[in-house]
């Protein structure tokens, strides 16, 4: 969060032109910020259990692990995106819109129009989503783990790859195939869905 999000909303602005005229570089990035996340996540569980875990590295451990780091997450990115667009529709709402010059004018009735338009459920996709975020951290943790627990190291490489496929379908399906509208929202975060149903099933056979 400290790291790679500022780099990436840095390097996103200045192709932002760039991305949006050329379709293989949108998927090219689609598929760098994908596996950079990958990295920079698996890398850290592997880096944390490694120099940072003095206890017992156990399947429990990891477990709640994976419940800190996806609840951390769902803090920052539900819960604090959600404030800030609240404040700021409340900030848009009490302007003096007959203060504003035209061009300011437009652009607020615009916001003001683009959240009106917004069904009614939408607010509750976040939710949904971080509630099957969960169980892939959790699960992407005691992949981790089992690099210490069975001393094998593709473990790693394992929750790398399902890391990153995950992202690159969940980010990439709706560009690739035009969604629109409410299918643009359902398809991603049924994608989702189903990874952390696969993220439950894979918590219950590292069990042991």
């Amino acid at each position: 969060m400290i790291t790679r999000i500022p780099i990436v909303l840095a390097i996103q602005g200045v192709l932002a032109t760039q991305l949006q005229a050329s379709r293989p570089l949108l998927f090219g990035w689609l598929a760098a910020l994908a596996l950079t996340a990958g990295l920079a996540e698996e890398i850290g569980r592997y880096v944390g259990y490694r120099w940072l875990f003095h206890e017992e590295k156990t399947w429990s451990r990891a477990v709640m692990y994976g419940l800190g780091h996806g609840g951390l997450e769902s803090m920052v990115l539900v819960a604090g995106l959600t404030l800030l667009g609240l404040i700021n529709l409340v900030a848009l709402s009490a302007v003096d819109l007959a203060a504003l010059t035209d061009r300011q004018r437009e652009l607020a009735h615009q916001q003001l129009a683009a959240v009106a338009a917004q069904p009614d459920w939408l607010p509750l996709v976040g939710a949904w989503e971080r509630l099957w975020t969960l169980p892939v951290h959790v699960a992407l943790s005691v992949m981790v783990v089992q690099v210490f627990r069975r001393g094998q190291i593709w473990w790693l490489w394992l929750a790398l790859a399902t890391h990153t496929l995950v992202n690159l379908l969940v980010a990439g399906v709706a560009p690739a195939f035009g969604l629109q509208g409410a299918t643009d929202i359902l398809i991603p975060e049924m994608i989702v869905t189903l990874a952390g149903m696969a993220g439950l099933w894979v918590i219950w056979i590292t069990r042991h």
